[in-house]
């Protein structure tokens, strides 16, 4: 997995902010490819002193999807064939004619995981108003909404690989279903 980040860059001709040109301004789109996670934070750093703020995304590029979803259905398929071993010992009998097996494979990536949240809003205590004989006036601070890395809820599956999340990662996904009909007994 590779990700990209694509920082977005306003030209502004003045470092100082002493002197800017109004109406005119030049954007940029620079996109970068990098291997390791820790190269992004250099990257934010080295952008910043720069002047570019406006970080757009991170894309991450998957090169081998088909070698990982492989993976996890050999890994399904180990799991289905255990649990038909488990039924059987509880005695249930199958009619291998009336089997069915269904599959959906997918992937989910850390922009479609982010959820937002408000924090506590608080009141600060701003100035002393010298009218009031000394007592403090608190002033309310709204606060702009934020985000956080939501990962995929484990609940549902009956197997996870990797399942220590400590960064946003994309996530694949491998559902076997499989239907039987039971004999009449």
């Amino acid at each position: 997995m590779k990700p990209m980040l694509i920082l977005f860059h306003r030209y502004l001709f003045s470092k100082s902010y002493n002197e800017i040109p109004k109406g005119f301004e030049v954007k940029k789109n620079i996109h970068v490819k990098y291997k390791a996670p820790g190269i992004a934070e250099k990257l934010i750093i080295e952008a910043t002193r720069n002047e570019i703020y406006d970080i757009v995304k991170v894309d991450y590029i998957i090169d081998d999807n088909r070698e990982i979803f492989d993976s996890l259905r050999n890994a399904g398929i180990t799991i289905l064939n255990k649990k038909v071993k488990e039924f059987k010992r509880l005695g249930l009998k199958f009619e291998p004619k009336y089997q069915t097996i269904a599959e959906k494979i997918y992937s989910v990536y850390p922009l479609d995981r982010y959820s937002t949240y408000t924090p506590f809003n608080n009141a600060s205590v701003g100035f002393i108003n010298k009218s009031n004989a000394g007592k403090f006036l608190a002033n309310s601070t709204t606060q702009a909404p934020s985000l956080y890395y939501n990962k995929m809820p484990y609940n549902t599956f009956d197997y996870i690989i990797n399942p220590e999340i400590v960064e946003p990662v994309v996530q694949f996904v491998c559902t076997l279903t499989m239907k039987y009909d039971l004999k009449k007994q």
